[in-house]
């Protein structure tokens, strides 16, 4: 063992996904191949747009020395930019140490980059690139991505969604919805009521809320979950339209079809 080494061997790396460009530069004491990365917001972008596509296009000779290791570090992140610039993910300086140095103060560029990378969990960086984008899937139908405009397509990824994603966030089909369970923030509550304000609902929508508990999605296809009654030989769609139809409650409807109470002499 060397006791003069300060540190364990220390990388620097700088990762990139292939699919959307966005590159990283961070420091491990792991393997920097394998390494995948740790940044907040570098994490949610291979997160969303696949781990698989991430390449190390760069690698340093293992630093032993604290004091060369942030030399360098921090003149990399001056020189190329990666706080300010798009094409990096950076959010904060890398000094090869803790990703930052202490004391600093971020620019002002850096915390509106860091605020609207939480704002619904966004990607503030692509949005304008986004514009014109498609979706893409493999051909297996396990895996779906977006391509941004004018980027390369990946080999064996086809034009077009995964539709029977039961309960994915990021698909319409889902047999129950992602946000199912989580209750709504008060801030979240004030801006719909202000969005109402005004508004009156159609027939149409009064429809659609009336079936709206009674009915869901099944690999993209609305499937009624009433099921249909019979009273006196007539065929009704749902228990709600008999008890409309004949004026008996629905409590001696469900009597009525348990068999505990007879039909009664109107009908």
């Amino acid at each position: 063992m060397n006791i003069y080494n300060p540190i364990p061997p220390t990388y620097l790396y700088i990762k990139q996904h292939s699919i959307t460009g966005l590159k990283y530069f961070g420091k491990t004491t792991r393997d920097p191949i394998k390494y995948l990365g740790s940044g907040k917001y570098w994490l949610h972008h291979i997160r969303k747009h696949g781990k698989e596509f991430v390449n190390t296009i760069w690698v340093s000779e293992p630093y032993t020395n604290t004091t060369t290791l942030t030399e360098f570090a921090l003149f990399f992140s001056e020189e190329s930019g990666i706080v300010d610039s798009s094409e990096w993910a950076n959010l904060i300086p890398e000094n090869g140490l803790d990703g930052n140095t202490t004391g600093s103060k971020s620019k002002p560029e850096t915390c509106a980059k860091i605020s609207a990378s939480k704002i619904g969990k966004t990607n503030p960086v692509l949005s304008e690139k986004k514009k014109g984008g498609r979706w893409y899937k493999n051909i297996e139908g396990t895996h779906e991505v977006y391509i941004c405009k004018n980027a390369k397509v990946p080999d064996l990824y086809v034009y077009g969604r995964i539709i029977d994603m039961c309960g994915d966030k990021n698909s319409r089909f889902g047999s129950q919805g992602w946000n199912k369970g989580i209750p709504m923030s008060d801030e979240s509550k004030i801006k719909n009521s202000i969005a109402n304000v005004g508004k009156k609902r159609t027939t149409k929508d009064r429809e659609n809320m009336s079936i709206g508990g009674k009915t869901s999605y099944i690999n993209g296809r609305i499937v009624n979950c009433a099921k249909s009654v019979v009273v006196n030989n007539v065929t009704y769609k749902s228990l709600r339209k008999a008890s409309i139809d004949t004026g008996i409650s629905l409590y001696k409807l469900r009597q009525l079809l348990r068999g505990i109470s007879r039909v009664p002499s109107i009908l």
